[in-house]
């Protein structure tokens, strides 16, 4: 299990989203959770120690002490804390989990097949297994109880590893079962015991977290790399990127923090999506959002999309730049990021450009470890393009999106990419949507009143089809993947249909999405799992998922 997770959804809940709670005194809600937790950890302990004997005794584990246990603690719990509960009559949904990883780890060490020698050790492994998994839950209660954002789980890992090598010197044993498999298995249980309890929905993903936020605007300068010449603009030797810096007040953290670079769609800016920067900013992320030299609304001699080859190999740049900040001693980030754990984030064509810098076969930085693109511009990359990165991928799409229309762009994307990855489609949902509200109209097509005018001269004919010079070698070309001919991309700016989905839904959805997808790369977070895996789009008629692993 990754060591020092951070809970940032579900802290955030206990913390902020319901009165009267705070880290000094936990709350009823708290104080359920953790009587719940407790009890798991006590009920998977006892599961493994009867598999355990039963190895031993050649018989059948005798689970039902175990689950009348657990269902008197949880009833215990219930009658104690009332509605403070965030669930309820939930025993036997969590004794199956102890039921799952008893015969997952029957499963694993294949006690059946073992001589009569080998059946100490398993056993010996079984119980470690259960120790481990009893180990965790009491983590988990730390956490919630103390308020706390990182669960530290090393000692736990280290007397599971310990003990595993024990046994394994003390006898014959059989082939596999190694402390890491063993942790694997638990980890499963674990995580998905952590979402029954923790019970998170939609509201919670899309709802403020725990911290305040704040921003800071640098500017940085490559000095290696020149900005090409744009219409009337002669260019430039360097490339200089003012960026926004938005990052949770750090009195209220703990530790390093995950870091995410946003880039801005064709004619954006980094302050075109404040509520969502600021949302994920507020669950505990810091995000970078730079405005690129010739895309952003201001640049000179006019937005363009050509540029793109050298944003992809921006995104690395801002990521050296706060990195070296956070290794600076005296900056504000010093201490505060954790290089193991960045993500990137872009809409439309900074969708394209995060594609590039997490996946292209020669530029992927390979520190970026999940994307999500939001409508991104990618009808031009095909699946050799994917290659040369391996980050969980998110692609949220609207279905009512007249820009980048879906088909080419983002169902064309999902399937030439490589697992792990998602598909999150909003039905109605407008490519322009996705950054902050600048129509206040919802009866208003944002797409077609905001987008297309920019895009298409007045008058014509729709839909249209763009003539954009893109030369043979650019981005690699068809050796990378990249067709320069855009082949495959449908005309933009067709007449928009009757109906569209509201601003404040869309950037409700995506935020909830983004969240997610972010924790689970990040934190192995098991409700945001299970948040991607069945409840947005269970719980949102409008929201439909899919997803390869």
């Amino acid at each position: 299990m990754n060591q020092n997770r951070i809970r940032s959804t579900a802290v955030a809940l206990l913390l902020v989203a319901l009165p009267g709670l705070c880290a000094a005194s936990p709350s009823d809600e708290q104080r359920c959770l953790v009587a719940k937790h407790k009890a798991v950890g006590k009920h998977q302990g006892c599961m493994l120690r009867s598999l355990a004997a039963a190895v031993l005794e050649s018989g059948t584990p005798d689970s039902i002490s175990c689950d009348d246990s657990l269902q008197k603690a949880f009833a215990g719990a219930e009658d104690r804390y009332g509605s403070s509960c965030r669930t309820s009559g939930d025993a036997s949904v969590l004794a199956s989990r102890g039921a799952d990883l008893a015969g997952a780890l029957d499963v694993l060490l294949d006690p059946g097949s073992a001589d009569a020698g080998q059946l100490a050790c398993i056993a010996g492994k079984i119980e470690a297994a259960g120790r481990f998994a009893s180990c965790i839950e009491k983590a988990e209660t730390k956490v919630i109880s103390k308020g706390l954002l990182f669960l530290d789980d090393s000692r736990c890992n280290a007397k599971l590893a310990a003990t595993v090598t024990k046994v394994e010197g003390e006898g014959s044993c059989p082939a596999g079962g190694d402390a890491a498999s063993i942790e694997t298995a638990v980890e499963a249980a674990f995580r998905e015991g952590e979402a029954d309890l923790a019970n998170l929905g939609t509201a919670d993903f899309a709802g403020p977290g725990r911290y305040h936020t704040t921003s800071r605007t640098f500017t940085f300068v490559d000095s290696t790399r020149a900005t090409r010449p744009n219409g009337t603009y002669e260019g430039a030797p360097d490339r200089t990127l003012v960026a926004a810096v938005t990052y949770p007040v750090f009195s209220e953290t703990t530790g390093k923090l995950p870091l995410v670079v946003r880039a801005h769609g064709f004619g954006g800016f980094r302050f075109d999506s404040t509520e969502l920067v600021d949302h994920l900013a507020s669950h505990g992320m810091i995000v970078v959002s730079p405005e690129f030299p010739l895309s952003s609304l201001n640049a000179p001699g006019g937005p363009t999309l050509v540029d793109l080859d050298e944003q992809v190999v921006d995104v690395g740049f801002i990521i050296d730049q706060v990195l070296a900040l956070s290794a600076t001693p005296g900056s504000f980030l010093e201490g505060k990021i954790d290089a193991s754990r960045i993500g990137v984030l872009g809409h439309s064509l900074g969708g394209a450009t995060v594609l590039g810098a997490a996946y292209h076969p020669t530029l992927a930085d390979p520190r970026i470890k999940a994307v999500v693109a939001l409508a991104p511009l990618a009808c031009f990359f095909e699946h050799e393009f994917y290659s040369g990165g391996t980050a969980p991928l998110m692609i949220v799409s609207g279905t009512a999106d007249i820009v980048t229309l879906p088909t080419s762009n983002h169902l064309a994307a999902y399937s030439d990419a490589n697992p792990e990855k998602y598909l999150v489609s909003l039905d109605g949902g407008l490519h322009t949507n996705f950054i902050s509200d600048f129509l206040h109209d919802d009866s208003i097509n944002a797409d077609d009143a905001l987008a297309c005018p920019s895009l298409i001269p007045p008058g014509s004919p729709r839909p249209v089809t763009l003539e954009v010079t893109i030369p043979d070698d650019f981005l690699g070309g068809a050796a990378a993947g990249v067709d320069t001919t855009a082949s495959a991309c449908e005309p933009i700016c067709p007449l928009p249909g009757p109906t569209w989905m509201a601003h404040g839904r869309q950037i409700e959805l995506g935020e909830a999405a983004a969240t997610a997808m972010f924790e689970r790369a990040f934190f192995s977070s098991g409700p945001a799992d299970r948040m991607l895996t069945e409840r947005l789009d269970g719980e949102n008629a409008d929201v439909a998922i899919s997803y390869e692993r």
